[in-house]
């Protein structure tokens, strides 16, 4: 008795079974590759999660431990100024292209 029979022979005989193939199936080595990419993913995310703490710890007068409940104390304006090695320099940059339909006619 074939496995397509076998499958066939069930309560609704009308039905017409698909045959098994190999695909349906998961390879111990693809389990096994499977398990070892997660555990790898767990283990880079305890790596990042201890980098996250340590790095939190060595920079912790540059992180808030709470945001302010006012905005009083932010300044209005904050001002910054960029120094050129070499003001007289005309930057030429060539700009990136846009697709001629978000060109204005």
């Amino acid at each position: 008795m074939s496995i397509h029979s076998t499958l066939s022979s069930g309560a609704d005989q009308s039905a017409h079974a698909t045959p098994l193939h190999c695909e349906d199936y998961t390879t111990p080595s693809q389990v096994m590759a499977l398990v070892k990419e997660h555990i790898e993913s767990l283990l880079l995310e305890e790596t990042l999660s201890q980098k996250d703490t340590e790095a939190k710890q060595i920079y912790a007068d540059h992180f808030l431990t709470e945001l302010s409940k006012t905005t009083e104390d932010i300044p209005d304006h904050i001002y910054h100024q960029i120094r050129l090695k070499d003001p007289s320099q005309i930057v030429n940059s060539q700009g990136y292209s846009a697709s001629k339909k978000l060109h204005r006619p």
